[in-house]
């Protein structure tokens, strides 16, 4: 087996691809176009592109399964973990917690970088996880939830408390609209980001 066989080897093991029929609400922080896309044609896990996604992935699940261990073996009682949760206006915006500590939604995301920990304790959750945990406050029914941070580089953990805000669970219910009503039209909305490319 040469160098070559071995990375598709590995690359394949991954199994972070999943075909979706619905809009996930880790998701929702993007640009309404990037996500139509991401969910019309972005299934296909063959492209450079989506390969980085799902490494990234997947180096974010073995963190996520690394960080609820370390914190069972200190006696932290996590509950409810991959709990789904469905918005009742459509089913087919739904999204799956990590978990629960003492009835607090739990999210565990990673960072490439000690800097981005800085960034996350000088100024909060990112923002491009904002919405994600803002909807999974609304539809999960938590008032509060505790991010954890952890950074790829060093481990450096860091954990954010943050309040649910009901303007942003309406700002958060109104996108998934937007997008399932383009994706009904199978019509891409227009770029609001002026980042995304597309």
């Amino acid at each position: 087996m040469n160098g070559a066989e071995i990375r598709r080897a590995l690359d394949a093991a991954m199994n972070t691809h999943e075909q979706r029929d619905y809009l996930g609400m880790s998701q929702i922080g993007y640009c309404v176009r990037e996500i139509y896309f991401r969910v019309t044609d972005g299934k296909t896990p063959e492209s450079a592109q989506n390969l980085n996604l799902r490494r990234l992935q997947y180096l974010g699940i073995l963190y996520e399964q690394d960080a609820i261990a370390r914190l069972e073996a200190q006696g932290v009682k996590i509950d409810a973990r991959q709990r789904e949760l469905v918005a009742p206006f459509d089913d087919r915006f739904r999204g799956h917690i990590d978990g629960e500590i003492d009835g607090d939604l739990l999210e565990i995301k990673t960072v490439y970088n000690q800097r981005a920990i800085q960034r996350v304790r000088a100024h909060g959750v990112l923002s491009r996880h904002s919405m994600q945990i803002q909807a999974y406050m609304r539809y999960g029914e938590y008032e509060r939830a505790q991010v954890l941070y952890i950074a790829r580089d060093s481990g450096q953990p860091w954990v954010v408390t943050v309040l649910r805000s009901e303007q942003t669970g309406e700002d958060v219910e109104a996108k998934a609209r937007r997008i399932l009503a383009a994706l009904d039209r199978k019509r891409a909305p227009s770029c609001q980001c002026g980042k995304c490319g597309r």
